[in-house]
């Protein structure tokens, strides 16, 4: 290979990478099906889940919501039962979020000891749901999650968060996080946790692990959970097509300097 070729190579391959972001654009993701809500006033989560219920915030639709009591798989025998239930949590809409739009989930959510005979209480469930950016020129890059909880008596509340991608086909794939996502009472007493994504993503599935344990004779209560989301632009194809034409003129100018230069 000459030193010319060899030139042009090194420019023409540096010139792709710049762009190649740009023009490789996934396929959207599939409209979403069910009912459309307006949340900004809050929503009944039972009202989403029994009417396969979403909604917009800003650019992004929340939707496939799904609520799963697992107390009795945390504690199969040694600790009661008490289920917290679906019906008493609400999703509201956070379109103002300092990290981005995204929403909020509330509600009762407590664990509290039975003080007559000492007996701990413990509330664990999960909460999912899909975000999806309208916006096609758009893409999540990362995840914020944050809460805030109220804990006495030897209680404690952890709410640890999973994220994956899904694929144009609809099916769920694979995790988004190189790490764990968590914001707990203790022992870190850390309320805010986020991380960035490990590439960007259109759609993508949350997860969430609420888990509540009153303590001996104490309580654990937590009324608010909110997640937002970052997200990147990429130009509109116009754009993409100048640049490309930019970078081709400036390889085409280097090489003639590098001719006369010999």
């Amino acid at each position: 290979m000459s030193r010319s070729t060899s030139l042009f190579a090194v420019i023409a391959a540096a010139a792709t990478t710049a762009v190649l972001g740009l023009v490789s654009a996934p396929a959207s993701a599939s409209s979403l099906t069910g009912t459309e809500y307006d949340c900004n006033a809050g929503c009944d989560l039972k009202t989403l889940i029994d009417n396969d219920g979403y909604f917009l915030v800003l650019d992004k639709w929340f939707g496939n919501f799904k609520y799963v009591n697992q107390t009795h798989i945390a504690n199969p025998v040694a600790l009661p039962l008490n289920p917290l239930p679906v019906g008493g949590l609400t999703v509201t809409e956070d379109p103002l979020g300092a990290d981005g739009p995204g929403l909020i989930l509330g509600g009762a959510m407590a664990a509290i000891s039975f003080l007559e005979d000492g007996l701990p209480s413990v509330k664990d469930f999960l909460f999912g749901y899909d975000v999806h950016v309208h916006d096609p020129h758009r893409y999540i890059t990362d995840v914020h999650l944050g809460f805030e909880a109220i804990v006495s008596g030897g209680g404690f509340a952890n709410i640890s968060e999973s994220v994956f991608e899904i694929t144009e086909d609809g099916l769920t794939g694979a995790s988004l996080l190189d790490g764990p996502l968590s914001v707990n009472t203790a022992p870190d007493a850390k309320f805010e946790d986020w991380a960035f994504l490990t590439k960007p993503v259109k759609w993508a599935r949350v997860e969430k692990d609420i888990f509540l344990f009153s303590g001996d004779k104490g309580s654990a209560v937590t009324t608010i959970i909110h997640q937002r989301f970052s997200q990147t632009s990429v130009p509109e194809p116009g754009a993409v097509v100048g640049l490309l034409a930019i970078g081709s003129f400036g390889v085409s100018e280097i090489l003639k300097r590098h001719k006369k230069a010999k």
